[in-house]
């Protein structure tokens, strides 16, 4: 634990403490904490320590629940849940739509069965939309050329790419496209 306070926990309490608007979890297991459980899926580091002990506020992401180090010996749904309940708020499932859809099932799933686990995922939504309400689609100055995308011209282009089929909608965001003219 002091190595842990002297060195990789240094970062995350000034993170805390200059108020960051999200950080990542690792699938690494801290000893000095939980024996045997990776960080993601732990509420000793994520809950206890990142936001109890160091005050972090901010919005927790899982870093891809796809990797060997999950994936290979979890079941996507079960570390789904098991990141959220630990305080994980967004989780990223990077690769493959149907196991996406898997870890949506299993959430959805815990959901129905416990009230405490529908309360976490309330908490993490409030948190992540807070998120993205700072930082989505923040205001835009006066003359900043960023603003010239929400343009009556720009949604009438989106148009005519959606309607010239270079835009599937509802398409597997992973797959490959075409655009065609």
């Amino acid at each position: 634990m002091d190595r842990l306070r002297a060195v990789e926990l240094v970062p995350f309490a000034a993170y805390a403490q200059a108020k960051l608007a999200a950080i990542m979890t690792a699938h690494v297991v801290f000893e000095a904490l939980d024996q045997e459980i990776p960080a993601t899926f732990s509420s000793k580091v994520l809950t206890e320590l990142l936001r109890g002990e160091l005050g972090f506020t901010g919005v927790v992401i899982s870093d891809d629940l796809e990797m060997k180090a999950i994936a290979d010996r979890y079941d996507l749904a079960e570390a789904a849940v098991r990141s959220v309940a630990a305080g994980v708020d967004l989780l990223l499932v990077c690769h493959k739509p149907e196991r996406q859809q898997r870890v949506i099932d299993g959430l959805a799933k815990e959901a129905e069965t416990s009230a405490a686990f529908r309360k976490r995922l309330e908490d993490a939504a409030r948190r992540v939309g807070d998120l993205r309400a700072r930082f989505a689609a923040p205001p835009r100055p006066a003359g900043d050329s960023l603003a010239l995308l929400d343009t009556p011209e720009h949604r009438a282009l989106s148009l005519r790419v959606r309607g010239a089929g270079a835009v599937a909608i509802g398409a597997d965001p992973t797959a490959a496209t075409t655009l065609r003219t």
